[in-house]
């Protein structure tokens, strides 16, 4: 008998081998193509006035904002208003201002009001003023209870008491000077001196105001005032309360400390 292997067991243990191979490389982990994962488009909201934005940046901005993000939308219309491109960036500013975005239909009245970029129009001013107000933009429900003191005051004030009890300083410095002067609502010395020491707690927190709406001051017409109109183009959505010392009833500490009334000055 032949020693060595017969061609019947060389077949057998090539047969054998491939069978091994076959069973090793199913058990062994498949090594999977690495894909880079997709990338998120962002929109980072604009710091200042001088904030730029790369072309992929812009890019992506209005990505989001066609996806449906009012932030987004805002943020390409400020930005393109910014840069010479007023046509372009309103067009952004409305589809913000559609969906109730409070700064894009400030930023709208006044552009519309103040012209010069685009051509003045009045009546395209008011027709954001009274989405806003629709809206419930703070800044634009505060000038329209300005606008009518003088024919429904108890509305106005309920209006400005709502807004203030909500922490809006602009509000509260409004409430305390119509409790002092007793123009708009019933003069309570108590209430006033109350509201002029709630001031200073919210003071520093940005609220909802527009200068235009003239809060602060007794001189009727004082929104249709055409010197306020370069208040406009800087009028931020939210300012805080810095001069709230000059517009608060003052204490006048020459006279018995427990007359409230005695105290109080204007």
């Amino acid at each position: 008998m032949n020693g060595g292997f017969g061609m019947g067991t060389w077949k057998a243990a090539s047969a054998a081998l491939i069978l091994l191979s076959l069973a090793v490389t199913a058990c062994a982990p498949h090594q999977q193509t690495k894909t880079a994962a997709p990338r998120t488009p962002t929109c980072k909201p604009l710091s200042t006035s001088y904030s730029y934005y790369s072309d992929q940046e812009l890019l992506d901005c209005k990505h989001l904002a066609n996806m449906g993000s009012v932030e987004a939308a805002f943020t390409v219309g400020e930005y393109l208003s910014g840069r010479g491109k007023i046509t372009d960036g309103l067009v952004w500013l409305d589809m913000a201002a559609e969906k109730g975005h409070s700064g894009a239909l400030m930023r709208l009245f006044n552009v519309y009001r103040i012209g010069g970029e685009i051509p003045k129009n009045g009546a395209k001013s008011e027709e954001y003023f009274a989405k806003a107000v629709e809206r419930k933009a703070e800044w634009a429900v505060l000038m329209g209870a300005r606008r009518d003191e003088a024919t429904d005051p108890a509305r106005s004030f309920a209006v400005y008491l709502d807004f203030a009890r909500k922490g809006n300083c602009h509000a509260q410095i409004k409430v305390a000077r119509s409790y002092f002067k007793g123009d708009i609502i019933g003069q309570n010395l108590t209430q006033a001196y109350f509201w002029s020491l709630v001031v200073p707690t919210n003071a520093k927190t940005p609220a909802e105001y527009h200068p235009v709406s003239g809060l602060y001051y007794d001189t009727p017409g004082y929104e249709r005032s055409d010197a306020l109109d370069r208040l406009l183009s800087n009028s931020a959505l939210k300012t805080p309360c810095y001069s709230y010392d000059t517009l608060l009833p003052k204490l006048d500490t020459s006279k018995n400390p427990g007359d409230l009334g005695g105290r109080l000055i204007h």
